[in-house]
């Protein structure tokens, strides 16, 4: 129970990490575009 319960919470700080990492990467990548494209 312990075990399931511990590994239940690294999945969901995976799935939050992976979310903001997909956010802020996506954003980087835009403003270089953006930066490119215009400058």
């Amino acid at each position: 129970m312990f075990k399931k319960n511990m590994i239940l919470k690294k999945f969901k700080l995976l799935v939050i990490f992976n979310f903001f990492f997909k956010i802020i990467f996506l954003d980087v990548i835009n403003y270089h575009l953006i930066d490119t494209l215009f400058f």
